[in-house]
C-alpha cells in the first residue's frame, strides 16, 4: 500500500505542475512521466486526473462542453472547526453503480474501528479492500430483519480526531461513494449526572459550541446546530430492542475481542442502554470536568461531548447525504478519564447503530451529486 500511495502523490504533483505557467516549457515531458505513472491509480482518480490534464490543452468551449458529462471539481466546503473556517475544494469522481453503498460508517480512532469491525463480522486483522488518499475502506454486508433486503456497508477509518480530518474523511468518502446514509460512531465524553459509562447517545442535534465573538465587553457565544433528520428521528423513535437482545448481541462482540483484553466484571455483565440527547462537539479534549457547565450554557438536552461530530454532520450535509451519530460513553471528561470504558463503550454504540440498521432503518434514496 505503501507504495501506491507515493506513486498517487507523484502524479497528483505531477498534474499540479502541468497546470502551472511556471512549467510550461516542461509540459510534454511532465504529460508522459505523468501517463506512465498513472497506470497502477484507481480507475476514477485516474479518469478524473486525466481530464485535470485536457483542461490545460482543451478550447475552453470544448472543455466546457466535456464538463457537462465529467464534472472536476464541486463546490467549496466551508468547514468550521471551533472560530476558524477551511475552505476545501474536492474533485467529484463520478461512481460507477457498483460503488453506491447503502450505508457509510465512520470511526475516528483504532478503538472504534476495531469495535466495528467486530461488529460488522469483519475479522479485526484484515486490512482494507482498498485505499485512497491514505484513508482505509472496508466493504461487508448485513442481513436485516425479513422482508428488509440486505444491505452494503463501507467501513472507513479518519485516524486522528477533531472536526476538520473528519470532515476531510467525509469529502473523500463521497468522492468515491454514493451513499444512502452516513454514521459516526464511537466514543465520547459523557454528562455523569444523567447518563452511565457504556450506555449509548444518540445525537438528535449536534451543536458546535466553541464559536464566539471576542467583543470589549466580553465573549458572545455563537454556536452552530446540525439536526437529526425528521425521518430518521421517527426511524428510532419506532426502535425498541427488548434487553435480552441488547444483552446478547453486545455479549457475543465482547467474546470476539482479540486476546489480551481484559475486562472487568463489570463490563462483562453490562447491559447496554441508549438514549437520545445533544452532543457537544469541539476541538478541545475535555478532562476538567466542566460539562456540567457548559450544558448550563448551551442546551439542557446536553447528554455528551466530542471533537468530530460537526465536521462530519457539516460536510455530510454539504453532500446531501443523512446522517447518525452513535456514542458509547467511556468517561466523564474529567480527571478520572481513564481508557477501560473505550472499546466496551465503542462496542455498545455499534451494537445499536447495527440492530437498528437490521431492524427500524428505511433505506435512504441516493443523492445524485
Amino acid at each position: 500500500m505503501k507504495a501506491q500511495e507515493d506513486r498517487e502523490t507523484s502524479c497528483r504533483v505531477l498534474v499540479d505542475r502541468v497546470s502551472n505557467i511556471h512549467f510550461n516549457s516542461l509540459r510534454p515531458l511532465l504529460v508522459e512521466d505523468f501517463f506512465t505513472k498513472c497506470q497502477s491509480l484507481p480507475i476514477e482518480l485516474k479518469f478524473n486526473y486525466v481530464i485535470q490534464i485536457l483542461k490545460e490543452y482543451l478550447p475552453p468551449n470544448i472543455f466546457s462542453l466535456l464538463r457537462r458529462i465529467a464534472p472536476v471539481e464541486s463546490p467549496p466546503v466551508q468547514i468550521q472547526a471551533g472560530t476558524q473556517v477551511q475552505t476545501v475544494t474536492e474533485p467529484v469522481i463520478e461512481a460507477r453503480p457498483e460503488n453506491r453503498v447503502d450505508v457509510a460508517i465512520i470511526a475516528v480512532v483504532p478503538n472504534e474501528l476495531l469495535a466495528l469491525k467486530i461488529a460488522l463480522g469483519i475479522d479485526p486483522k484484515q486490512t482494507e479492500d482498498y485505499q485512497d488518499n491514505g484513508f482505509p475502506y472496508w466493504t461487508t454486508e448485513i442481513s436485516c430483519t425479513p422482508p428488509k433486503p440486505s444491505m452494503k456497508i463501507l467501513l472507513t477509518m479518519v485516524g486522528e480526531p477533531r472536526n476538520t480530518p473528519c470532515a476531510l474523511a467525509c469529502a473523500n468518502l463521497f468522492k468515491l461513494y454514493k451513499v444512502g446514509i452516513c454514521m459516526l460512531v464511537g466514543i465520547a465524553a459523557g454528562l455523569k449526572d444523567k447518563i452511565k459509562l457504556g450506555q449509548v447517545v444518540v445525537g438528535e442535534m449536534v451543536l458546535d459550541y466553541e464559536g464566539q465573538r471576542l467583543e470589549v465587553t466580553g465573549a458572545k457565544i455563537r454556536p452552530m446546530q446540525y439536526h437529526l433528520k425528521r425521518s430518521l428521528q421517527r426511524d428510532f423513535q419506532n426502535f425498541r430492542p427488548d434487553e435480552q437482545t441488547l444483552k446478547q448481541t453486545f455479549g457475543d462482540f465482547l467474546s470476539r475481542l482479540p486476546n489480551g483484553y481484559n475486562l472487568s466484571p463489570e463490563i462483562r455483565e453490562f447491559t447496554p442502554a441508549y438514549s437520545t440527547g445533544v452532543i457537544l462537539s469541539g476541538e478541545k479534549l475535555l478532562a476538567d470536568g466542566t460539562l456540567p457547565e457548559l450544558r448550563k450554557t448551551y442546551h439542557d438536552k446536553v447528554r455528551a461531548l466530542e471533537m468530530e461530530g460537526s465536521g462530519f454532520a457539516r460536510a455530510c450535509e454539504q453532500y446531501s447525504v443523512p446522517w447518525m451519530i452513535f456514542r458509547g460513553i467511556s468517561d466523564y471528561g474529567d480527571g478520572d478519564k481513564g481508557d477501560e470504558w473505550q472499546v466496551p463503550s465503542a462496542l455498545a454504540a455499534a451494537t445499536c447503530a447495527l440492530l437498528f440498521l437490521k431492524s427500524e432503518y428505511r433505506k435512504q434514496e441516493i443523492t445524485e451529486f
